[in-house]
């Protein structure tokens, strides 16, 4: 999933991919590169904030050592991504899980999980030195009483 999207959109900041599948943290992954042009790759997102100090305040207290309340509890990633012969083509698909909060007040509201994909297809026109692609992404944060939030972007590129 870190280099399903095609389009370069380094200077705007207009492609944030890692809203729909995070990429960075610690990871436990395989890549099988098997046919010439062909990468297949799955992670496991490993918890990405712990507790410092164990802190007892009312309803929600912490552990030292545990995972975080709110942030990263774990994750999968799976993708796909073919660059031969002038096509690109990729696709992922990323679920991500938050640690949640056992005090009532904090529940209404609480991000439980994060499912998201990107596709990307492009074509490299090599005797013109350019490539022209289409990226796309999809994203549901799964909120535990609040509305669920559902995220689009569509976008060409041309390099």
């Amino acid at each position: 999933a870190d280099s399903i999207t095609t389009a370069e959109d380094k200077e705007y900041g207009l492609l944030s991919s890692k809203k729909y599948i995070p990429t960075s943290g610690n990871t436990i992954g395989y890549t099988f590169n098997g046919i010439d042009g062909l990468v297949l790759g799955a992670n496991y997102l490993l918890a990405q904030e712990r507790d410092i100090d164990s802190q007892n305040y009312g309803a929600s207290p912490t552990q030292a050592g545990e995972v975080a309340i709110g942030s990263i509890s774990n994750g999968i990633q799976v993708g796909a991504k073919y660059d031969a012969n002038n096509i690109i083509v990729g696709i992922a698909y990323g679920r991500t899980n938050y640690k949640e909060s056992t005090n009532a007040r904090q529940t209404a509201s609480k991000k439980q999980e994060l499912n998201g994909a990107l596709a990307s297809l492009g074509y490299h026109f090599s005797d013109l030195g350019l490539l022209v692609s289409l990226d796309s992404g999809y994203a549901k944060t799964k909120n535990y009483q609040t509305k669920h939030e559902k995220r689009y972007f569509v976008s060409p590129g041309f390099q």
